[in-house]
């Protein structure tokens, strides 16, 4: 009888284990797996004119202003290493920016805590500089917290050519989906239909 009461003990203890470890674990999102989770683009209800900063991205030493780029389009993604769906989603964000062209810009705020995690992750995703992607380093928040009031990651604000605030992505993000390409191409000065 005593050996029953141990076995029940040790498969109750095992499986209280197993049921933590579920909890806490690190998710293991891949594309595929969090599809019902991604957000859609929230358009802004009162345009006004982003936040401007200054940065230098991780692969130039040349300091840049979010003003710098006015006349196109920027994608200001707020994301992390540690951050599963960031890590996800960031290669179909990188095809997305190779297919756009130099009228869009993607500025891509880690905020991961030091620089050496995001250099790693970038060798290991085979990440090319290009002219129109600018990956930076803000590892104390400066950008993410306090000037953009970041608390979810991945968090995406969609400037327009005019450098006023557009729309608002919070969560995972279909990069490749129609919806993103269609406010990509829309022209600078398209007029909604007042009918």
């Amino acid at each position: 009888m005593k050996k029953i009461w141990i076995i029940i003990a040790l498969f109750v203890f095992l499986a209280g284990g197993a049921a933590v470890y579920d909890l806490y674990a690190s998710p293991r999102f891949t594309p595929a797996s969090y599809q019902d989770l991604v957000s859609r683009i929230q358009p802004v209800t009162t345009k006004e004119p982003a936040p401007d900063f200054s940065f230098k991205s991780l692969d130039q030493d040349q300091e840049h202003r979010l003003s710098d780029f006015k006349g196109k389009k920027v994608i200001l993604h707020f994301w992390a290493t540690w951050c599963a769906p960031c890590v996800a989603e960031f290669p179909a964000l990188m095809t997305l920016m190779q297919e756009a062209g130099d009228d869009v810009v993607l500025l891509a705020v880690s905020s991961d805590f030091s620089q050496d995690p995001l250099k790693k992750f970038l060798k290991d995703i085979k990440y090319q500089p290009s002219s129109n992607v600018f990956i930076i380093p803000d590892e104390k928040g400066e950008i993410t917290q306090k000037l953009f009031l970041t608390q979810k990651f991945p968090e995406t604000v969609l400037i327009d050519q005019d450098g006023q605030l557009d729309a608002k992505i919070v969560g995972p993000y279909d990069w490749q989906g129609t919806e993103i390409r269609g406010y990509l191409a829309q022209p600078r000065d398209v007029v909604p239909d007042q009918n």
